[in-house]
């Protein structure tokens, strides 16, 4: 069933228009009083107010993406001045913590239905979509022999070198996707350096890279080019999250061209929701961040073991995939709860998606509700096991467990049987969003494919 699931086109997932006809709206608000938390009676919520929360969600989402990456560049900045271990171990906990609010606004990404049709050039600057701005910041895997041959190289180090590599070969014209130069994972490495040992994070040495005092004299040095890399790749990643978090701002909901002016005035917009929902749910989390990785049994053939690959745990160098597989998994709850926790612990929470499904369907609404739940089980255990300070097992260790059952399956581990109990949980997230299409559909609305759940 995995591999079914994982094979099936999500053609189904609707686009809503924000103008319904009076039947449609009659029947989504007759369905249910409750809001998502109890059973306390709970004022109807509409369309454009799920739209505006969600605005809301993804301005404080990028907002702390912003500010943990100012904190990284800070704590960059200490590092390259005085490079010792110390300043190293600093720069390497502002990473982690950036990782936390970055990979909950993931779930703002497949946006490219709602903005690929639309002008975005009215405001005459941003990116033409999350979705296509997200490519130089958090894409992977990563080929680290790329990074490593700029620094040995003698050209320029700078943005727009970076920029101008990111995705090609040496010679500039040829396309390969693993040659990231630009983003967290092109820091993570440079902060690790790669993960030679399946059983724990790189151990990249502060004397591999040269104060600012020394590059002065001598700026030509290995040392002092990846120095140069690690600051500058820094500085383009805050440079990138203030130009997305400018798209979601207050001011931008009243600014044509930008992404929440778009949001906001798509008819698309609640078909963006769920396919995000899907996506983020099975292509991604199910398959591409947890199963990919893995030794598994080959689905249509159960006696038959797919080889694993250590080289598809997310964030690889650091050994911290539990904590971006676990926050993109807060993000699909975001989503369908209508709340964010910001870093200072305040809650953005309103009109939600999961408000809206209830008063058209109550039974769908706790059948995805019911899946989410599981699988938030499974998922915790996971960044619970990473985190622990005794016998942590972080996600390559997972991936290791899985090779060993490969020669004796009754040796599974606690963490690898909550990673396949997760995958198959959220798998099923897609079967719940179809019959919710369907529901929408029969409410009166117009489903419009918009893509597939990866």
């Amino acid at each position: 069933m995995f591999q079914s699931i994982f094979a099936k086109k999500l053609t189904q997932v609707v686009s809503v228009p924000v103008m319904v006809t009076a039947a449609s709206v009659a029947l989504l608000t007759a369905c249910s009083d409750d809001d998502d938390d109890n059973n306390s009676p709970a004022a109807d919520v509409t369309l454009s107010q799920v739209q505006e929360n969600y605005v809301d969600m993804a301005y404080a989402a990028y907002s702390d993406s912003l500010t943990t990456a100012e904190a990284l560049k800070a704590a960059v900045d200490v590092f390259l001045a005085a490079p010792t271990e110390a300043n190293l171990t600093a720069a390497r906990v502002a990473y982690k913590a950036a990782r936390k609010p970055y990979q909950q606004s993931e779930i703002m990404r497949w946006d490219e239905t709602i903005a690929g049709d639309t002008d975005l050039t009215a405001d005459g600057e941003g990116p033409a979509s999350v979705d296509a701005w997200e490519g130089q910041v958090n894409a992977w895997p990563l080929d680290e022999n790329r990074i490593d041959s700029i620094i040995n190289g003698d050209g320029a180090i700078t943005k727009q070198a970076l920029i101008d590599a990111n995705g090609l070969e040496e010679d500039g014209t040829t396309e390969n996707e693993a040659n990231v130069t630009t983003g967290v994972h092109a820091i993570e490495y440079m902060l690790w350096d790669r993960d030679d040992n399946a059983r724990g994070p790189g151990s990249r040495a502060a004397d591999e890279f040269s104060s600012d005092t020394d590059c002065a004299g001598d700026a030509a040095t290995a040392e002092c080019r990846s120095s140069q890399y690690l600051r500058v790749a820094t500085e383009l990643l805050v440079d990138d999250l203030t130009d997305m978090t400018a798209e979601w701002a207050p001011a931008a909901e009243q600014t044509q061209g930008t992404l929440a002016y778009n949001f906001l005035n798509s008819d698309k917009a609640l078909g963006y929701m769920i396919q995000s929902i899907a996506s983020m749910s099975v292509g991604e989390l199910a398959g591409a961040r947890l199963a990919a990785g893995l030794w598994r049994k080959d689905a249509p053939n159960p006696g038959d073991f797919k080889e694993g690959d250590y080289e598809e745990e997310h964030d690889c160098f650091s050994d911290l995939s539990h904590v971006a597989v676990y926050y993109n998994f807060v993000g699909v709850k975001n989503a369908f709860s209508g709340s964010y926790e910001k870093l200072n612990g305040d809650m953005v929470k309103g009109a939600s998606f999961g408000q809206y499904l209830k008063q058209l369907d109550e039974g769908l609404y706790t059948e995805l509700k019911t899946q989410l739940d599981k699988a938030d089980v499974q998922m915790k255990i996971v960044f619970d096991a990473g985190e622990r300070a005794t016998n942590p097992r972080s996600f390559d260790q997972i991936i290791a467990d899985s090779e060993a059952t490969y020669e004796n399956s009754a040796a599974k581990t606690a963490e690898l049987i909550a990673v396949e109990t997760a995958i198959t949980d959220l798998a099923q997230v897609e079967l719940v969003i179809l019959d919710i299409n369907d529901a929408f559909t029969l409410a009166g609305f117009d489903p419009d494919g918009i893509g597939e759940t990866d």
